[in-house]
């Protein structure tokens, strides 16, 4: 290989090193209902539960923005046991919880209690500081009644 050819994969190689590293985490999402929340109640995590669905615009936005933000996907991995749930599919999850849109994103505690109901888009920031209140909620074992957040008709999924 000529010296000047040489010198450009050096090159090449040295610049694409830092870019894909500086690659943001991706969230190992949980694709399975029961076996989260077996994995919840086990780690004493929270569960978020993110209901999306395939042709939903705004579902694609927070995926490729907010749930990609190197700090959402750092705590969602290290601190939350991450469900993604495909809510066109999944209506004995998204019934009970009452979702009326895509997307939404709900916080749970180990033991199943609604923490918080996010409908629609969020931006990072609002992703990043509902993820604090409720992991420091779960924390201070401070979850608010799940009545006050589920209807009344809320029974857990035999799933």
């Amino acid at each position: 290989m000529p010296r000047k050819a040489c010198g450009l994969v050096w090159i090449a190689l040295a610049l694409a090193g830092p870019a894909a590293a500086a690659e943001p985490p991706a969230v190992s999402w949980r694709h399975d209902y029961a076996a989260a929340r077996q994995e919840a109640a086990a780690t004493g995590r929270p569960l978020v539960l993110y209901f999306t669905t395939t042709n939903c615009p705004w579902c694609r936005k927070m995926q490729d923005g907010p749930l990609r933000d190197a700090k959402v996907a750092a705590a969602l991995n290290a601190d939350f046991v991450p469900l993604k749930v495909e809510g066109d599919l999944l209506n004995y999850l998204a019934g009970p919880l009452a979702v009326q849109g895509f997307p939404t994103t709900v916080l749970a505690s180990p033991e199943g209690r609604v923490l918080e109901v996010l409908d629609g888009y969020q931006d990072a920031a609002t992703v990043r500081d509902h993820l604090r209140r409720a992991a420091a909620a779960v924390a201070a074992n401070r979850t608010r009644p799940a009545d006050a957040v589920r209807p009344a008709s809320w029974q857990e999924p035999d799933r």
